[in-house]
């Protein structure tokens, strides 16, 4: 009976143990969501790969740029919130990119659609910049500071965020649904 229960005291011991580790392991591992002004950051992604957009009609300044770099945030607003394209800008090395288009979801970009009177907190939305980046294809992504400022505030400074970003290289950015696959998301205030 003693054998019995140093054996039984020694098995639940071991599974408390895993138990933990697994834990502290599963938390190293759950990307956190950065705040910023309208919601959280999820994540970016960098790519020199061009990125379809529909409804596009107009000639954009960004068709003349020497280093076209496309850079997508993946968001998720606050419940009910507003946004659009005028919102948010990214810059870079003293540079100011405006928001090219947003997408709700997984699909094109529409070039169109630049307002959302009404966010859905459950759903993904990525903001798409075309940038000129300051230096070569081989330097994307080294060390340059991105920061996304929304363009609506009156104070000074103005509302920033560093953001950050996979660079992709030549792959086409990823749709919401892929880029999220697999991956737990831990809020960070």
């Amino acid at each position: 009976m003693v054998k019995n229960f140093k054996k039984l005291t020694f098995i639940i011991g071991a599974f408390f143990v895993f138990s933990v580790c697994f834990a502290i392991t599963m938390q190293l591992k759950k990307p956190s969501l950065e705040r910023f002004y309208s919601g959280y950051i999820i994540g970016g992604e960098l790519s020199y790969s061009p990125v379809t957009l529909v409804n596009k009609k107009n000639k954009f300044n960004y068709e003349s740029y020497v280093n076209p770099v496309y850079i997508a945030l993946f968001v998720q607003y606050d419940k009910n919130r507003s946004t659009s394209v005028y919102d948010y800008s990214l810059n870079i090395a003293g540079n100011s990119f405006d928001c090219l288009a947003i997408r709700e979801g997984d699909g094109f970009f529409d070039i169109n659609n630049k307002v959302y009177k009404k966010t859905d907190p459950n759903k993904i939305y990525t903001m798409l910049f075309i940038v000129d980046w300051p230096t070569t294809k081989q330097e994307i992504g080294s060390k340059k500071d991105v920061v996304l400022k929304y363009n609506l505030s009156y104070l000074d400074p103005a509302i920033t965020k560093k953001v950050k970003f996979s660079n992709i290289k030549s792959n086409i950015i990823s749709e919401p649904g892929k880029f999220l696959k697999d991956k737990e998301l831990d809020v960070k205030e």
